[in-house]
Formats: C-alpha cells, structure tokens, sequence
C-alpha cells in the first residue's frame, strides 16, 4: 500500500510542478548563502558583518512567524507563493545592480537581505501549508522524505559550483543564477492547482489578533508539537553561535580556499542525503520521537567534530555527521506537524514554531559576531557543543520520545 502511495506522487502534478520550483529554488538559494557571505568577507573582511548579515537573514522568520502564517491562512496559499517569489526577484535584482555598479555598501545589504529573507521565509511557509493540501497523510512522510532528498542532494553540488563560479568567473555571475532559479520557481507556481483552504467566508472569519492567538494556542496545546519545537529552538541558538562565523573561521582560521569551502557544505550535504534515504526506513523499527533523540545524539558528536576540526576536510567531515542529524530531525518534526495540525491552522502552526525555533538566533549570530573578533572561535564551538549535549541528556526521559 505504502508504496503505491509513493508512485501515486509520480502521477501528481500538483505535487511535480511544486517539487520541480522547489528544486529550482533550492539550487539558486544554496548559491546564494555560499556567495553573499564570502563577498561580504571580501568586501570588509570582517567577522562581524559576516555574522550580522546572518542574523538579518534569520530576524524576518520571527515577523513571518507572528503574522505570516495568519496571512497565508486567510488568502490563497499559491497567490501568496508566486507574490513572495516576485518580491524575492525583485530585491535580488537590486542587490545584483549594486555589486555591478561597485557602490554596495554594507548597510544597503543589511536591508535588502532582509527583505529578500521576508520573502522566502513567507515563500517556504506557503509551500509547506499547501502540501497537505494535494497530498494524503499516508503520502507526506514519503512527500517529505522526497523533497528532502533532492533538496540536499542539491545541497551537494551548489555550493561547490558556487565556489567554482566565483573562483572563475564573479559573484555577480553566481547572484544571477539564482536570479533566473527564480523565474523558474515563478513559472512552476503558476501551474500549481491548490485548493482555496479558506473554508470561513469574510464575515464568519476571526479577527486578525484572534487568528493569531488561535496559532499560538494550537502549538502550545499539542504536545507532539511544542516539545520538539522548543528542542530545535534550543539547537537553533547552539547553531547560530557558529553558523555566522563559520565561513570567516574556514577562511580565515583554515585557510580555506573559495572552492574548499564549497566542498566543505557540498560534502556535508552527502549527509543529509543519506539521511533523507534512512530516515523513512528507521521508521519501520523505531518511534518517531526515539529517531528525534538519536539526531540530536548525531549532532552532538558532528560539534565535537567541528571543535576539534584542524583543516577544511576535517570539518567537512564533522559537518557531514551534522547535516545527517540535522535532516533527520527536519524530517520527523515536519511530518509530525503536518499531520496533527488542521489545514486551516497549518499556516498559522508552521509559521509560529518556525518563529519560536529561530527567535534566539538572531542573539546568538551577534553574540558570535563580536566573539569573533575579541577571542578564540574555537570557544564558540565549545559551547555549542555542550549546549546540544545538554538537551541530549534532558530529553532521554521525556515522553516524547515514545511518540509513533
């Protein structure tokens, strides 16, 4: 049965043309991470800017978590999809002006970064609520695992073609790629048929603050969901003391070159590609919430690999363990949240745990920031380590372990 669910997704068109913008976007987006950061470090060579930009990129995921998910549950999940692309197209196309007139200035990116984050991250929000939409709940695990897959896999050769692109040629050159990633993520929305979620007419809905509380309540109230999402709230900050500044340290600290780092993020995503295979076939032997546990377990040994990390292949290994446990856990915490929400809270749901999960980053990205260039990186990591390991140890008796 199961696997007639998954060939079904093949005969799916509404879940093809989503799959295909999906792989588009992530191959630009994967791109883009690699080439803005490593121009910023060109441009100012600064640990801190590195640093801020990534916090700037995290911040508009909390506002897209209060009022974005209560936006994309009461208006049209595709209109709202191909809205945020054009937004995302239109300030990438600015930043890319900038750089070829060779006047950006830091803070005119600070801006725009996080127009182009409030973008995306209303963009993925909207994609996530629609999948339950056109698809069963026997089909999401599989859906889930599917799009994980291909999009790590992507993960895998982006950033070493990144590397590559700005080693030959310019970052304008690896900007626009994305740039037109977009337009095609644009033209596979258009042919997306979603059903319209909003079953209440205008005068029936709640108000806009009610609408909110609804979300928070919802999340608050369903167990299955808060646990897990205060767990990755607490990675998330172990995670931003170093994902600002980790390409400064390789760079900087490794010596790492353009093409080593992309190699770094390319071999890491072999991680998560294996895992994205595994994961679906763990569940044939353990709960989802033991599977959660073992990721977190996963991570804690990839951070001692990063601490412990002397040159670039070293942690490309480390982050390789990391990536694993990470999608592992990306993979079980989506599912479970898709299935026990209601699809018309989905977006109010994802978009206010993706909220709590990132609300401590933008802290961590500055702390790290202004660590990074007063004292030895090295600490940062530390830290991170034990953080995760922590939560390791707390959650081994919760019962959300249990959960199937």
């Amino acid at each position: 049965m199961k696997n007639n669910m998954k060939s079904s997704l093949w005969i799916n068109h509404n879940f093809m043309f989503i799959w295909f913008g999906n792989i588009l976007y992530n191959f630009g987006f994967q791109i883009y991470i690699i080439s803005l950061p490593l121009f910023i470090n060109h441009s100012t060579g600064s640990a801190l800017a590195m640093s801020t930009i990534r916090a700037i990129d995290i911040l508009p995921s909390i506002l897209a978590g209060i009022f974005g998910g209560v936006i994309i549950d009461r208006v049209n999940r595709k209109k709202m999809m191909i809205l945020t692309t054009l937004i995302q197209f239109l300030v990438l196309l600015s930043i890319i002006a900038l750089v070829f007139m060779n006047e950006v200035e830091v803070w005119q990116l600070y801006i725009l970064v996080f127009f182009l984050s409030l973008g995306g991250y209303t963009f993925w929000s909207s994609h996530t609520s629609a999948l339950p939409q056109i698809l069963t709940k026997e089909q999401l695990m599989d859906a889930n695992s599917i799009i994980s897959l291909t999009s790590t896999l992507i993960t895998m050769i982006a950033p070493g073609f990144a590397g590559f692109i700005i080693a030959s040629y310019s970052y304008i050159t690896s900007l626009s790629i994305f740039l037109f990633c977009l337009l095609g993520v644009l033209v596979f929305t258009l042919f997306v048929k979603i059903p319209d979620q909003r079953v209440n007419s205008h005068k029936e809905r709640n108000s806009f603050w009610n609408d909110l509380k609804e979300g928070f309540y919802v999340l608050y109230s369903e167990k299955y969901i808060m646990t897990p999402t205060i767990a990755i709230l607490i990675k998330n900050f172990a995670n931003s003391l170093i994902i600002g500044i980790i390409l400064f340290y390789a760079a900087n600290g490794l010596g790492a070159n353009e093409k080593q780092i992309g190699l770094i993020f390319s071999i890491a995503a072999l991680g998560g590609l294996i895992s994205s295979l595994v994961t679906p076939r763990l569940r044939k032997f353990l709960p989802r919430g033991k599977i959660f546990l073992h990721s977190i377990l996963i991570d804690v040994i990839g951070m001692i690999g990063v601490t412990l990390s002397s040159n670039w292949w070293m942690m490309a290994i480390s982050f390789f363990i990391r990536s694993s446990g990470v999608t592992m856990s990306n993979i079980v915490y989506s599912t479970i949240r898709q299935e026990v929400t209601p699809n018309h809270l989905l977006g109010r749901v994802a978009g206010t745990s993706s909220m709590l999960m990132k609300l401590t980053m933008p802290l961590g990205l500055l702390v790290s920031g202004i660590w990074a260039e007063f004292l030895p990186i090295k600490y940062l990591f530390v830290i991170a380590t034990v953080v995760i390991a922590t939560l390791y140890l707390a959650l081994r008796k919760h019962s959300f372990v249990k959960v199937n």
